[in-house]
């Protein structure tokens, strides 16, 4: 578990939140899209429940994505693991398209770019 790619993500995961809401094109048994907040991050998922792989249109147009970037967590196209996607310009129609495998999921982290200054 220590050398898993979403450790980083599961380490900096709040535990309470701001707001949570659930998100258009979420249906009972077909798929889960919401997406909570902590401070001005966002962080939404989204599970395809369905046993055949589908591609999700995701619309963010309701989060305030002004001055930020993504990173982008999902399954990989083929096998186990995942894939992540850092530093990703938000849309300017807040859409975003995301191909699910069969019964597999996402995370998309939205907040604001972090920059290092450097040592001082």
């Amino acid at each position: 578990y220590l050398a898993h790619p979403m450790l980083e993500y599961f380490r900096s995961l709040p535990v309470t939140w701001d707001e949570t809401r659930v998100l258009p094109g979420s249906a009972i048994g077909e798929t889960v899209l919401m997406a909570r907040r902590k401070q001005d991050a966002w962080h939404v998922a989204g599970l395809n429940c369905r046993s055949t792989p589908r591609t999700i249109e995701l619309d963010l147009s309701g989060l305030d994505l002004a001055g930020k970037e993504l990173t982008a967590y999902r399954d990989a196209p083929t096998g186990v693991g995942c894939q992540i996607e850092s530093g990703i310009k938000p849309p300017e129609s807040a859409r975003l398209a995301i191909p699910l495998r069969a019964g597999g999921g996402f995370v998309v982290r939205i907040q604001t770019p972090r920059t290092f200054a450097g040592w001082k």
